[in-house]
């Protein structure tokens, strides 16, 4: 079996404060008031969307602009701030012996996701950031690209993440997805999305 896994809020932690941050450096480089989109962090929770794109646009940056020099920004100041869950090389470990094949999916850039899980890349077949699509997830772009990397089709695949994007990106692409509670959504949200797994647990995935 295929597993995929989202990275923030499924094998590292996520920062709110670290990620309004960031936003806020994005917004004094583009020269704009943050007051006008957030009026605090909690308020910067409510407006947060999973695709950056579509949060960059609101903020006035046009899709044809050279996004680099603001994702840097972005993790220049969040990344410090974030880390891999301890329990993942032990999961990793287990899924592995049980021959499962592991990938990664993320939004983010792959530099980073790889800086962040260093001792552990040797787990995966496939780590695929936002550089390596034209279209992030929900978008199954992604999810496509890994398997005809890997060549394991969908009915042997899993999506496994903490958003709407992540399971939403998994139904797009015909596979079955997994939602985690310890990420960035409620077990509330998460059930709107009616995955086939639901986990609350990371030690549930041994189940796999």
């Amino acid at each position: 079996m295929l597993l995929i896994f989202d990275c923030d809020g499924v094998l590292r932690s996520v920062s709110w404060s670290a990620m309004y941050a960031a936003y806020l450096a994005i917004a004094d480089h583009i020269n704009k008031d943050p007051a006008v989109f957030w009026q605090g962090v909690n308020d910067f929770r409510s407006w947060h969307n999973n695709d950056w794109h579509h949060n960059f646009e609101r903020m006035g940056i046009a899709r044809n602009v050279d996004y680099r020099p603001m994702v840097q920004i972005f993790h220049d100041i969040y990344d410090p701030s974030i880390a891999k869950f301890s329990w993942v090389e032990e999961i990793l470990d287990h899924l592995a012996q049980k021959q499962h094949v592991l990938a990664v999916l993320s939004g983010a850039k792959s530099n980073s996701v790889r800086a962040t899980l260093e001792s552990s890349l040797g787990h995966f077949s496939a780590i695929l950031g936002s550089d390596h699509v034209e279209k992030i997830k929900p978008d199954p772009e992604g999810i496509h690209l890994i398997m005809d990397k890997i060549g394991i089709c969908a009915d042997d695949t899993v999506m496994i993440g903490d958003s709407d994007a992540d399971i939403l990106a998994g139904k797009n692409a015909g596979v079955k997805t997994a939602g985690v509670t310890w990420g960035m959504a409620d077990l509330e949200e998460i059930e709107k999305l009616h995955p086939d797994f639901i986990f609350h647990d990371p030690m549930e995935l041994k189940a796999f």
